[in-house]
């Protein structure tokens, strides 16, 4: 949700961008419902199953509005109450620029404040706070080096992970996701699948915030979505969703390991199994200055070193989400002659 983060202006009716809009990363980096710690799944679909939302589709109108925005895809994407919410919102939308009969002059249009919940867990999960992310995250020795020019550079979990209800956290994804990728259609979300993902995931990034469902997933989603936030925005914008999250799966484990908190997790357990087999391959060192300093030409010349031509090859696979190729590719240490792209 980031790396590919351009964060717009403050969203309004007369204005069709939305705060916060990813490129590229599933939108923001999610974390599904639905699988074991349900941070189930950290992500914006991945981590098992997808979660149905068949007959939850219920919504604020201003979640609605925020997304609508005159949009012709959304009206054809929604049926029932939400369709007449989506006219009614663009109705309200003309009537803002001031094309309606009226013949007062048209105000300038209030400005939308979105909801940003509480900064302590309100909900029925025992989530982590920001500031003890903080602690356990600079905390762990195999990554408080690579942290520390982030967190001097004032990009902390302090203040900035916020814990809100259902209603508060549908609308505000539905007006995250406006002109973001969906990563399983590869195309812009529509105003039926934000509102499906945001019924389905557990926590996003939008920028230098974390918004977390109070009542889903498990103590350790705040920790694998504080890893984004630690991120730099090169990684997951030259190198996809799916490296992206694993390797944020992949440094969440680490953390819950050397800070003994004992939570058991399996998610994005695919992208998660690629990243361990890429670790084995070229040492921890260079994903770590990848993820979090930006070096990913560094994480390429190690792989290839390795493998020659090996990086865009495994990239090209982690991004088809042909992940036993992207496995094979590190465990066999060259590019086998006529391999299949693909499993």
């Amino acid at each position: 949700m980031p790396a590919q983060a351009k964060v717009s202006d403050p969203l309004d009716f007369s204005s069709s961008r939305v705060p916060g809009a990813l490129d590229g990363d599933r939108g923001s980096e999610l974390e599904p419902a639905g699988l074991a710690e349900v941070d189930g799944a950290e992500t914006a679909g991945v981590e098992g199953e997808d979660p149905t939302s068949e007959g939850r589709v219920s919504v604020t109108g201003q979640a609605i509005g925020l997304a609508a925005n005159e949009d012709p895809a959304l009206e054809r994407e929604t049926d029932g109450q939400p369709r007449l919410a989506v006219q009614m919102a663009r109705s309200t939308h003309r009537m803002a620029r001031g094309r309606g009969r009226s013949r007062r002059k048209a105000k300038k249009p209030r400005p939308i404040k979105l909801p940003t919940g509480s900064l302590t867990p309100q909900g029925t999960v025992a989530h982590i706070t920001g500031e003890k992310l903080d602690i356990y995250i600079s905390g762990t020795d195999a990554i408080k080096a690579y942290v520390a020019p982030t967190i001097s550079a004032g990009r902390v979990a302090k203040g900035h992970v916020h814990f809100m209800n259902e209603k508060d956290f549908v609308t505000r994804f539905v007006a995250h996701a406006r002109g973001m990728t969906n990563q399983d259609t590869r195309a812009d979300f529509t105003l039926r699948e934000a509102i499906k993902t945001a019924l389905g995931i557990n926590g996003f990034r939008e920028g230098a915030e974390v918004y977390i469902n109070g009542d889903r997933g498990t103590p350790s989603t705040a920790i694998h979505e504080v890893m984004h936030l630690y991120a730099n925005e090169a990684y997951g914008g030259k190198l996809g969703f799916a490296i992206n999250e694993g390797t944020a799966e992949w440094l969440c484990r680490l953390v819950i390991a050397a800070q003994s908190l004992g939570f058991v997790r399996d998610n994005y357990p695919d992208e998660h199994a690629a990243i361990v087999n890429l670790v084995k391959r070229v040492g921890e060192a260079p994903v770590m200055r990848a993820f979090f300093l930006g070096d990913v030409a560094g994480l390429g010349a190690a792989v290839d070193q390795k493998t020659a031509g090996g990086f865009k090859l495994w990239t090209g696979h982690m991004n088809e989400n042909k992940f036993d190729a992207a496995n094979k590719l590190m465990e066999l240490g060259h590019r086998p002659q006529g391999a299949r792209h693909g499993p």
